[in-house]
């Protein structure tokens, strides 16, 4: 598995740049409170105040030497809406296919073939 231990800071700025590009941040958008939230109790999700975006999600996937492990993701009423086919599903450009390949890669979880079979598959099949 490939971690990166980033700040709360850094990790707002990537909420920031892959959701609305630009955001004029008075307050974070994911504070010490909403770490707090999601690495509690259940749920352990928590979306981001934004009006748009694909990745306002945040979910813990569990901790790493008492350090929380977080990604974002799309909101349960967008996976709803692909399901629904109320949005369109698409697969990735080939610029970000190749971006996910070579993180499967290098993680070591799978070989290069592997991977793109994966991508293949996991962007053509229904949810």
């Amino acid at each position: 598995m490939c971690l990166y231990r980033i700040t709360l800071e850094q990790f707002n700025d990537l909420l920031v740049q892959e959701n609305v590009g630009r955001y004029a941040m008075s307050s974070p958008l994911f504070d010490l409170a909403a770490l707090k939230s999601v690495t509690g109790e259940e749920p352990h999700s928590l979306e981001v105040r934004l009006e748009k975006g694909w990745y306002r999600n945040v979910v813990c996937l569990g901790k790493e030497h008492n350090i929380p492990i977080l990604t974002m993701t799309c909101t349960p009423s967008d996976i709803e809406g692909f399901k629904s086919g109320e949005l369109a599903l698409c697969a990735p450009s080939k610029n970000y296919a190749n971006t996910i390949v070579r993180g499967l890669v290098e993680g070591e979880q799978l070989s290069q073939e592997e991977a793109m079979s994966y991508i293949q598959e996991a962007s053509t099949k229904a949810l």
